[in-house]
């Protein structure tokens, strides 16, 4: 386990070490599940040396610390103290091997991406069996572009819990993490706006500690790894409606009657949302979920059909932060504040999609356009070709909710009233 962790100075005596030259370094110890039950800071004294390692040893348990000036990176390793130094057994072959090559290579960056592997916490998968915020996390649900979806379990009930990415990328971190910062400001009014609709998966918390946020931003994987910020949200066990086109369901001869039916589900979820002064920003099959699960098309007429990740809600007339270009509106390319109509668009993108039985509206020359200037062009001509291609009847409808200009969208309400005619 590799832990990034920059400490003051203070006197701590261990019982052996290397001297070198190093700024305090936080070791921790962990048990045989990884899980910290001890921690401390090591001093090494000078040297000339461009790096440097500590040993210790507790009552169950060696420590060897490694520190890189050039590099600028915290090492700490932890293995029983059964395990004698330096013979190498069994399971712990690697660890030796790579313990072996850190002490003796002066390439250090070699060493790291060799073994990077069995140093570095691998995420998501490393947070299962954990507890986050005191959710156990028993199941990865999926990743999305910035953020991984857990599954916990608090007294017996199950939850969906959001986490942002980090990335080898700081904008791409930063990106993420504003989300959550910017979800924070406006999560009571999302929670409570959550439990207005049982078309919208239900918010129940926000835990962000922005000094945490901090101290993971500068690379401290063990407070990423122990102390994330997360948004707790209902489990939802049918999943996204995208899982009904692996199944095949999209061949049903009732399909459309059941994409309107889902439209009608999230439509409603919209009309909360816009009612009280917000929008979505992000409509998209994979955040449309399934109250239950299904083994026939049909079924889906006799359920309910929720809406996702409100993480992304913005008020109206904000600045959107965030949006998946496959479903997006032109006028959210050219940065417009937000407002309903983008919501409207992006529904009857989702729904033309899952019409063709596949994910994505906007063809390429939008999704990879660099040029904001030139997409509404781009989408007239590619709306221009649709309007006179071959149609269905309800796909002539949603023609409307896609069209280039916002202001002569339908509402949410006319929509509504709009997919009622075509649903099952």
């Amino acid at each position: 386990m590799i832990i990034f962790s920059k400490l003051q100075k203070s006197e701590v005596k261990i019982d052996r070490k290397i001297p070198i030259t190093v700024s305090p370094i936080k070791v921790i110890f962990f048990n045989q599940k990884l899980i910290p039950i001890l921690s401390t800071v090591l001093f090494p004294s000078t040297s000339t040396s461009n790096k440097t390692y500590s040993i210790s040893q507790t009552q169950d348990s060696y420590i060897i610390t490694l520190h890189s000036p050039a590099e600028a990176s915290y090492v700490a390793i932890n293995f029983p103290s059964l395990l004698p130094i330096p013979e190498c057994v069994s399971d712990w072959m690697k660890i030796c091997d790579y313990l072996k090559e850190l002490f003796s290579s002066k390439d250090l960056q070699r060493v790291y991406e060799k073994y990077k592997d069995i140093i570095i916490p691998s995420f998501p998968s490393d947070w299962i069996g954990r507890e986050i915020n005191g959710y156990k996390i028993i199941d990865i649900i999926g990743e999305g572009g910035n953020s991984y979806v857990l599954k916990g379990i608090k007294d017996s009930k199950l939850f969906a819990i959001k986490v942002p990415k980090i990335s080898n990328q700081l904008t791409a971190t930063i990106s993420s993490f504003n989300l959550f910062k910017e979800f924070f400001n406006e999560a009571w009014n999302i929670i409570e706006i959550s439990s207005k609709s049982d078309y919208l998966v239900k918010v129940y918390g926000i835990n962000v500690d922005f000094y945490d946020i901090k101290e993971i931003m500068r690379g401290d994987l063990l407070v990423y790894l122990t102390k994330p910020p997360t948004l707790v949200m209902e489990y939802v066990e049918g999943g996204s409606v995208l899982s009904l086109l692996s199944k095949g369901f999209n061949f049903s001869s009732n399909w459309e009657r059941i994409v309107a039916k889902i439209g009608l589900d999230i439509a409603y979820a919209l009309k909360t949302l816009h009612i009280s002064g917000y929008v979505h920003l992000d409509i998209k099959p994979s955040n449309f979920l399934l109250s239950r699960n299904v083994n026939s098309p049909e079924e889906i007429c006799n359920i309910k059909v929720k809406l996702s990740d409100l993480g992304s809600v913005k008020r109206i007339r904000q600045t959107p932060t965030h949006f998946t270009a496959e479903y997006a509106p032109p006028e959210l390319y050219m940065a417009y504040p937000a407002m309903p109509a983008m919501d409207v668009f992006s529904l009857g993108a989702s729904l033309f999609a899952l019409t063709w039985g596949r994910s994505g509206f906007n063809p390429d020359e939008i999704v990879f356009s660099n040029d904001s200037n030139t997409v509404y062009q781009r989408y007239v001509n590619f709306y221009t070709k649709l309007y006179y291609s071959s149609l269905t009847k309800f796909q002539r409808y949603l023609l409307s909710l896609v069209y280039p200009d916002y202001r002569k969208r339908p509402s949410i309400i006319q929509v509504i009233e709009g997919l009622k005619r075509f649903s099952c």
